[in-house]
């Protein structure tokens, strides 16, 4: 039963009725000061996702490893702790991917760690979207889109929430937003991670090993 029609029932034992569940907006694109602010205008119409193998090794550059960071909105007066995400990747056609290549299989969908607070009306939540070891796996959709579907979990003053079900497009890459330093640019290095990290393609910047 949805949160809300339960608490105009009246069945507010166990649901915690007094927290007004979270809305995503969308997906933060950084500033020019490699920040993330919760500013409407800065969603992003498509991410990319880099496959690239360590594609954070040694990195400079202000994006990091793929990290969704979200414009969340906030209808509680206090302060919401956001804890955990659920993501589900998915084809356009909305089927799973199984991630079962390895030893290990890798659930799907699988709960992510976050450690991120709200404190009024809008925030940003930022967490790992896809860990590596599940990137070594998508080498099978390079130049296609992935769904990402996100759900976030937190609580407000002992009450427990979720976000809406929210549904990020992923394009996927291999070495697209990377860039390899040969020995005779290690020199230039701070000056050109700098330089790229601000760019329109939002490069990393990568150690020469890559």
């Amino acid at each position: 039963m949805p949160k809300r029609i339960a608490c105009l029932l009246g069945v507010a034992l166990t649901i915690g009725c007094g927290a007004e569940d979270l809305s995503i907006r969308g997906n933060l694109d950084a500033d020019d000061d490699c920040a993330f602010s919760a500013d409407e205008g800065r969603i992003l119409s498509e991410s990319t996702y880099d496959i690239a193998e360590d594609a954070g090794s040694g990195s400079e550059a202000c994006l990091e490893p793929y990290l969704a960071h979200l414009l969340v909105d906030n209808p509680n007066a206090d302060t919401v702790n956001v804890e955990s995400a659920e993501v589900t990747l998915t084809t356009l056609q909305r089927q799973i991917i199984f991630f079962d290549r390895q030893a290990q299989i890798l659930p799907n969908p699988f709960l992510a760690s976050v450690a991120s607070s709200i404190d009024g009306s809008r925030g940003v939540v930022s967490f790992e979207l896809v860990p590596q070891a599940y990137s070594r796996q998508l080498d099978n959709f390079v130049d296609q889109q992935l769904i990402a579907r996100i759900k976030l979990f937190g609580a407000v003053d002992g009450s427990e929430l979720e976000s809406n079900d929210f549904s990020l497009p992923l394009s996927i890459c291999d070495g697209c937003r990377t860039a390899c330093l040969d020995d005779n640019q290690l020199d230039e290095r701070d000056t050109r991670c700098s330089s790229l990290s601000l760019g329109a393609d939002r490069l990393f910047c990568l150690d020469p090993e890559c």
